[in-house]
């Protein structure tokens, strides 16, 4: 299987890729267009510092909140450590 991607958008840095795969399945005897699997067009997130592929959806609106729930997350953890680093260095 042959894939093609392009960049369809960055968000956050984060850059989203439109892949698509050709072929899909044969076309069956008799008709003019190819069968489609679900698995000819997905998004892929790639990380900003690597270019690492992070994970793949079917849609861009998907990839997308993936990347604004991945960002969240870091912040929370970051707050979260730097409270947590606070108290202990006040009780010190």
């Amino acid at each position: 299987m042959n894939t093609s991607r392009h960049t369809e958008v960055n968000v956050l840095g984060y850059r989203i890729d439109h892949v698509r795969a050709h072929p899909l399945v044969p076309a069956f005897a008799g008709t003019d267009s190819a069968r489609r699997n679900g698995l000819d067009s997905w998004r892929e997130v790639l990380c900003p510092d690597s270019g690492v592929v992070l994970a793949r959806f079917s849609s861009r609106a998907e990839a997308e909140r993936y990347i604004i729930d991945r960002e969240l997350e870091n912040a929370r953890r970051a707050v979260h450590a730097t409270a947590h680093a606070g108290v202990h260095a006040a009780a010190a």
